[in-house]
């Protein structure tokens, strides 16, 4: 079940948050799919990045009202899914790819895509998601994590065709 190939165009679906410095916009760039695809920015070699925590570039689906109520999530999977995935285009030396799912519990849990985005163009990633999850589930975050203290990368990915797989 795709449930997001970004030919919404709605850019206020995303929050870019992080430890690094990154942006991300819908962009007719790239894509794998339809018009449109997901560009995600990273700048390891900011000053914002004090390098005490690794250096992360958050992709945020899930937000807050200014009481500091979650709201409603868009991004729920229909039933129970074994895994998620999505089409990423790779600049070549992109950080560790990895996502944040809550369960109906309100547990979080981290999948991972790829430790290193080390190819360029379109390939298709999977991430198999808990066995002891037996719900549906949110998708909170997609994020690139550098745990590499030292690096100092620049660069882009873009993320298409994001899926719940069952």
């Amino acid at each position: 079940m795709i449930f997001d190939d970004f030919e919404h165009r709605d850019n206020s679906r995303y929050k870019i948050s992080g430890y690094a410095l990154g942006n991300g916009w819908v962009t007719a760039e790239q894509h794998k799919s339809g018009k449109y695809s997901f560009k995600l920015n990273y700048d390891l070699a900011n000053k914002k990045w004090t390098r005490r925590f690794n250096g992360t570039v958050n992709v945020n689906t899930t937000f807050k009202d200014s009481k500091g109520k979650n709201i409603k999530n868009i991004y729920t999977s229909l039933g129970k899914p074994s895994k998620m995935g999505m089409w990423v285009y790779g600049d070549g030396k992109a950080p560790w790819l990895r996502a944040v799912i809550k369960d109906a519990s309100g547990k979080e849990h981290t999948v991972n895509f790829a430790q290193r985005i080390n190819w360029k163009g379109w390939r298709y990633l999977t991430a198999t998601l808990p066995k002891e999850i037996n719900s549906s589930v949110e998708l909170s975050s997609i994020y690139l994590v550098e745990t590499n203290k030292k690096s100092n990368l620049k660069g882009f990915i873009y993320l298409d065709d994001v899926t719940f797989i069952y």
